[in-house]
């Protein structure tokens, strides 16, 4: 209802009856100042929403009160029933929720930023509160380690600029790692902690800090800053010649498209030297070699597809020197059927797209489909590949699959829409804004979800009270 210019409305709660002086939008939220027909300014005003709910009383500037309300909201982590989403971060973890058109959806990202899982809720009966008290129950009986009970809430705004931040960064860091591993010749890759709430308790310290306080020099804390070939002239020269050159030249003649601070302590030098990697890290006096990649991960990416083709190589060659021994073989040696059974699995694969592709790119899908299978494993490996043949088929270039965010190809599965793969526009939109329910073709919305939790609201409740304003001169509130 429209209040504007209305008078003898009465407010639950409050004698007598009042009448519009003044009202405001707020995202697309009527609000409206009433005044008491019989005291007037003498008494303190109340501010009401469109339909007649009081939202403050104990009003006395205007709608500047309900700023300065909407202010403590938002730093207690109440939601104020006009902004759509919320935050919290806990130890470890964030989690972001947001109310979409079917209900609320859920985001958690780890203590870099990494959006984790999510979910929805589909009832939009509910309320925003309603929606992070059950997420918050569900959440900590499935994942105790997420430690809900000490979440705080967080600034969204300034939440969601760290999300684009980060997810930007490791975009980037993804470019900037397949470019080193794949350089061949001598190369070098340079890496530097992020700067978020986590590493800022360890940034720029040396080994010895780190071991005292249990830390580990791990690489999902750091960025790929920057990648090239050891220079010509160093390309055979030793690792300790290589870093000593590396730290001078990114400290008195860095690149013009170097974006990171000066190569100091903290940060790692990663040796691509004969096809072999090892990373430094950059200590006090000198470097210091350190676990830092996942070295299977790694081995498995740089070697897979080789190991594959030259199986399938050395079992046609055996094959037809010795078919006896490769019949022995497969019944007695389970590596070897298993290896087998692998390359028959290929094979379909192939068969089953459309256009010719490398048996490279073969191996790859099925690797892609493999590691989305592991993280989602309510999803069959079989309707993973499924649809991500059917992308392919349907014009999706093979390599912008391999490229493509995890969450966003999960997000088409779910809704069996290979067509938002297809489009490059959404599927950036996807990626940059994790905002699903906002595909508009416009990249400007904002990101994913957040929220609070039960215990600290009730503590919120009772020292929510806004203090009167001593005036002995009128008379206090007009309350039943």
């Amino acid at each position: 209802m429209d209040y504007t210019g209305k008078d003898n409305i009465e407010v639950e709660g409050h004698i007598g009856t009042w009448y519009t002086i003044d009202t405001t939008t707020i995202k697309d939220k009527q609000f409206f100042l009433l005044e008491h027909e019989e005291y007037g300014d003498e008494t303190s005003a109340l501010i009401i929403d469109a339909e007649g709910k009081l939202i403050l009383a104990d009003v006395w500037n205007g709608f500047d009160d309900l700023d300065e309300h909407f202010d403590y909201l938002a730093m207690k982590g109440i939601n104020n029933g006009i902004d759509e989403h919320i935050a919290y971060k806990m130890s470890e973890f964030y989690l972001y929720v947001q109310s979409v058109d079917d209900g609320f959806d859920y985001t958690i990202y780890d203590k870099n930023l990494n959006s984790l899982d999510g979910g929805v809720y589909d009832d939009p009966t509910i309320t925003m509160s309603e929606a992070v008290s059950i997420i918050k129950e569900d959440l900590g009986s499935d994942i105790k380690s997420l430690q809900l009970s000490v979440a705080e809430p967080i600034d969204v705004t300034e939440f969601l600029s760290k999300v684009e931040i980060a997810e930007e960064q490791q975009t980037t860091t993804k470019f900037l790692d397949k470019h080193f591993e794949e350089n061949t010749k001598n190369a070098y890759a340079i890496y530097q902690l992020k700067d978020n709430d986590h590493t800022r308790g360890f940034r720029f310290e040396g080994i010895a800090h780190l071991e005292r306080n249990d830390i580990e020099v791990d690489k999902s804390n750091y960025n790929n800053i920057y990648t090239d070939s050891v220079a010509d002239v160093l390309q055979q020269a030793d690792k300790t010649d290589i870093l000593n050159h590396l730290y001078e030249k990114f400290n008195v003649d860095r690149p013009t498209d170097f974006k990171g601070h000066s190569l100091s302590v903290g940060d790692v030098v990663a040796l691509k030297i004969d096809g072999e990697i090892s990373p430094h890290f950059v200590d006090s006096f000198g470097f210091k070699e350190v676990p830092f990649f996942d070295t299977k991960k790694l081995e498995m990416e740089m070697s897979a597809e080789p190991t594959t083709k030259g199986f399938l190589s050395d079992l046609m060659i055996e094959i037809k020197d010795n078919s006896q021994t490769v019949v022995d073989s497969l019944i007695n040696n389970l590596d070897t059927r298993d290896k087998l059974s692998n390359i028959i699995a290929l094979c379909d694969l192939k068969q089953e797209l459309y256009e010719v592709h490398s048996f490279d790119d073969v191996v790859s899908l099925q690797g892609f489909c493999k590691d989305l299978s592991y993280k989602y494993e309510e999803h069959p490996l079989e309707t993973i590949t499924d649809f991500a043949v059917k992308a392919i088929n349907n014009n999706m270039p093979i390599a912008d699959l391999f490229d493509m965010k995890r969450s966003v190809f999960m997000s088409a599965l779910l809704d069996n829409d290979t067509e938002s793969l297809i489009n490059p526009l959404e599927t950036a939109e996807k990626s940059l804004e994790q905002n699903y329910n906002q595909i508009d073709g416009v990249i400007n919305n904002e990101p994913t979800v957040k929220r609070e939790k039960p215990s600290i609201l009730e503590a919120l409740k009772k020292d929510k009270a806004i203090t009167e304003k001593p005036i002995d001169t009128k008379p206090k509130d007009l309350e039943r």
